[in-house]
């Protein structure tokens, strides 16, 4: 009986002293843990530091270039600022500037020209669908009366010209006849040639004319109205001589036709 109790008060003890070693192995571990984070805080803290210390570093030095080029600012009253500033520069700014303000420059002037060139050309159909307007119709579009003159049209163009100040005394007949025939039955007519005004602008006026075919096969009369308007633009160029810069003109000339249906 007393061996087994030896026995058994032995077993007891080897398992409180199991028990005890592994609180001592979870308490060794929960210390080393906490030891790592300390560890780790420690650095997070020291890379903070440095990283504060590099940003006031860097502060300082903008703060001190500042300085630099406010003082070299004020020292631009004598010739060594300038001298120093020209060095450093080395007239980057000015060679950039010589080559990218012609080209600016062109693009400018050719959008000005253009949008000109524009408002003159829609200006010219306008005051063209006027006279044909008026050179389709008659006099009296109800009984019936002869048809207007090529003066009473060149007159009714007159206000679209003087309304975009657009001198409108080089305007000229088109070189070649617009080649349109008579409206008559059975087509096709003979070849109708220009009436001129006697007056400005001297337009190509063609009355009673074919301008189509409809659906049904029968011819589509009216009137025409076409002219020429001389568009000169300049340009400037080099010359061999002094100053060596002169300006060039040139002519365009522009075409204009306008078509309107006969009153029936």
């Amino acid at each position: 009986m007393l061996s087994q109790a030896l026995t058994a008060a032995a077993k007891a003890a080897v398992r409180s002293w199991g028990v005890i070693a592994a609180l001592k192995r979870c308490a060794a571990q929960k210390r080393l843990r906490f030891q790592n984070q300390e560890r780790s805080q420690k650095q997070e803290r020291f890379q903070k530091r440095g990283l504060f210390q590099k940003q006031e570093q860097s502060q300082n030095q903008e703060r001190s270039q500042t300085q630099e080029r406010f003082s070299d600012v004020l020292r631009m009253k004598d010739g060594r600022g300038l001298r120093r500033a020209w060095r450093e520069c080395g007239a980057a700014e000015i060679a950039e500037a010589a080559v990218v303000l012609p080209i600016l420059f062109m693009f400018i002037f050719g959008i000005l020209q253009f949008a000109r060139l524009y408002m003159i050309y829609s200006t010219m159909q306008r005051a063209a669908l006027e006279g044909a307007q008026l050179a389709a119709g008659s006099v009296c579009a109800t009984c019936g009366g002869p048809p207007t003159t090529a003066a009473s049209v060149a007159t009714s163009m007159q206000p679209a010209f003087n309304t975009a100040h657009i001198d409108y005394s080089p305007i000229t007949p088109p070189t070649t006849t617009p080649a349109l025939t008579a409206c008559t039955l059975p087509p096709p007519g003979a070849l109708v040639p220009c009436e001129t005004p006697a007056g400005s602008p001297n337009v190509c006026v063609q009355r009673n004319v074919v301008l189509g075919t409809a659906t049904s096969g029968s011819p589509v009369c009216g009137a025409s109205v076409s002219f020429i308007y001389p568009y000169g633009f300049s340009l400037p160029s080099v010359t061999t001589t002094a100053p060596y810069v002169s300006r060039q003109t040139f002519t365009f000339k522009m075409p204009v036709q306008a078509q309107v249906k006969g009153e029936n």
